[in-house]
Order: structure tokens, then C-alpha cells, then sequence
């Protein structure tokens, strides 16, 4: 499936839920970071009045404050709790669960954005240096399935 780390594993994610004793599960395997999330909409449209919708990690629902702010919001109008087992946040508190979820997931952004200036920089250096050739590419000339795949088109098949 594109748009997810293949070493990306959900057992700590399904261990954690399952302690919580929530009544389904939904496991998605995507980055954080991808604008679709098919399952996890797909959810998000069945909750119903007094549901409690449990994440494992904030970052599993969105990448900026103004998303999971925002996805706060529309649960709160639909009368839809938040609960994020890390760290521990709870939106049933009204108060204290949304002012902790809003400042941890301005530290998370914060983080975010620190981890990605410093591979630029890293980049930037290595670059000078003359040792980063750029990402390493998949698909190339001497890819044996790439060879076929040009000759299948060309022959129009």
C-alpha cells in the first residue's frame, strides 16, 4: 500500500488499545503526514452522539495544531469525545483535556519542524561536501522491470 513506511508495525499501537479495552479497532497503515485517510474517515463518519474515539498517538490523526485542533472541534460539536493514550489526554475534561492537546501538539509541530531544519541542514552540508548524490531512485535504466515495462509500451502492449 503507498504513502506508508514498509517497516512501520501496529503492535504497540494494538497492544496499547487493546489494555484500553476499546470496543472495535481500526488499524490503518499510512504516514501521518498523507492527506488521505480512507478508514480513518470512514470511522470518523460512523461516530456517532456520546462515541469516544480512541488514538494511540496524536500524530496518527493529523500533523499540525490547526488539524487536530480543528478535528477537535467538529468532535466536540457532535457531542464526540477524544481520548489519546499518549501521552494521556482526555477531552472529556473540556477544559484541562483540550488546553494539554493543544499544547502538545504545538510541542509535536514544533518537533516536527526542528527534525526537518536539521536534515536540511544536513543535506545542505553533505551536499557541499559533494557526498549526497540525492535519494536513491527505484525505478532506473538497468531495473530489469523497467526495461520490460518500456518495451511492453512501445510495442503497445
Amino acid at each position: 500500500m503507498p504513502g506508508y513506511p514498509k517497516d512501520q508495525k501496529l503492535a504497540t499501537q494494538l497492544n496499547h488499545l487493546k489494555k484500553y479495552e476499546v470496543d472495535k479497532i481500526i488499524s490503518e497503515k499510512i504516514t501521518g503526514i498523507s492527506i488521505q485517510k480512507p478508514k480513518l474517515d470512514k470511522l470518523l463518519e460512523k461516530l456517532q452522539d456520546g462515541d469516544t474515539l480512541v488514538i494511540t498517538r496524536m500524530d496518527r490523526l493529523g500533523r499540525s495544531t490547526m488539524q487536530l485542533l480543528t478535528l477537535v472541534d467538529e468532535l466536540r460539536l457532535r457531542n464526540i469525545h477524544l481520548v489519546l493514550l499518549s501521552p494521556n489526554i482526555d477531552t472529556r475534561d473540556e477544559i484541562w483535556g483540550k488546553l494539554f492537546l493543544t499544547i502538545m501538539s504545538a510541542v509535536a509541530e514544533m518537533e516536527r519542524s526542528l527534525i526537518k531544519e536539521k536534515q536540511r541542514n544536513g543535506v545542505a552540508i553533505a551536499k557541499s561536501q559533494g557526498k549526497y548524490k540525492g535519494r536513491v531512485k527505484k525505478y532506473h535504466s538497468k531495473h530489469s522491470g523497467m526495461n520490460h515495462a518500456l518495451d511492453l509500451y512501445r510495442s503497445g502492449n
